[in-house]
């Protein structure tokens, strides 16, 4: 039924020998059911793309396939489908922002018990993204930046919990350390915003501190630069110029 098209039949088909006392094919069946759920949900994400307002929840239909994933995952234990499984169940859940949470938990999980697997990685960059979004999102909606300074704290607290997991560290690692690439550049970002903050609030010490730090560094001459300049200029609106001169000494120094 499936290569005819009838995805959600099909899927009841599958469901229907995974609960069966036949176990000689129920692993299958799960792996096909999970399969045949995905198809469905991409044909039912065709068909309501052209809608106006975002839906805050999972469809039924993509609850089924967490179900369906979670039956995989606990059929075939820590094997490459049950980790596949458990990955696209967290990737779905992520998707909608009543069940972030359900997310996240999922993706705590798989870090901990499949941590040097490519699954962990890749969940680990979707909890990451997660955060930077809502705080994207913060940083279109407010003024004050009062939310937004909320959200830049836990971000630089989940890249250090991020980081904790050595195993998952190590593996990202020998697989092109695209996990470590996406945590150093949100901490660059943050390091940009955290000024900005302290320049709003009229804090220039700060800010001249935060823009020393930024600077020794930075990743090119050009940036190293510019941030030197600009903690020498917020140590003279602090009026502290032995903090100016000192930058300019240390800029000095490093060209």
């Amino acid at each position: 039924k499936r290569e005819r098209g009838f995805s959600k039949e099909a899927s009841e088909l599958y469901k229907k020998v995974t609960e069966g006392k036949d176990k000689r094919y129920a692993k299958e069946a799960a792996a096909l059911w999970t399969a045949s759920l995905a198809d469905a949900i991409r044909k039912e994400a065709a068909s309501t793309s052209s809608a106006k307002v975002p839906s805050r929840a999972a469809t039924g239909l993509e609850l089924e396939f967490v179900r369906a994933a979670d039956d995989l995952s606990r059929s075939l234990k820590d094997s490459l489908e049950a980790r596949e499984a458990r990955l696209k169940a967290a990737q779905v859940l992520a998707a909608y922002q009543d069940s972030q949470r359900d997310a996240i938990k999922r993706i705590q999980a798989l870090l901990e018990d499949s941590p040097k697997s490519a699954q962990a990685v890749t969940a680990a960059r979707l909890w990451l993204q997660i955060s930077t979004d809502h705080l994207a999102e913060a940083e279109k909606r407010e003024k004050s930046g009062k939310e937004s300074q909320k959200l830049t704290q836990e971000l630089k607290d989940l890249i250090q919990k991020i980081r904790s997991y050595t195993d998952v560290m190590t593996f990202d690692q020998g697989a092109g350390s695209k996990l470590s690439t996406a945590l150093s550049d949100q901490e660059s970002r943050l390091k940009v915003l955290e000024i900005s903050f302290k320049e709003k609030d009229r804090d220039y010490r700060a800010a001249a501190k935060l823009y020393e730090d930024f600077a020794r560094g930075a990743k090119s001459k050009e940036s190293e630069t510019k941030a030197s300049e600009n903690a020498f200029l917020s140590w003279i609106k602090a009026a502290d110029f032995e903090g100016a001169r000192r930058v300019l000494i240390e800029w000095q120094r490093r060209s």
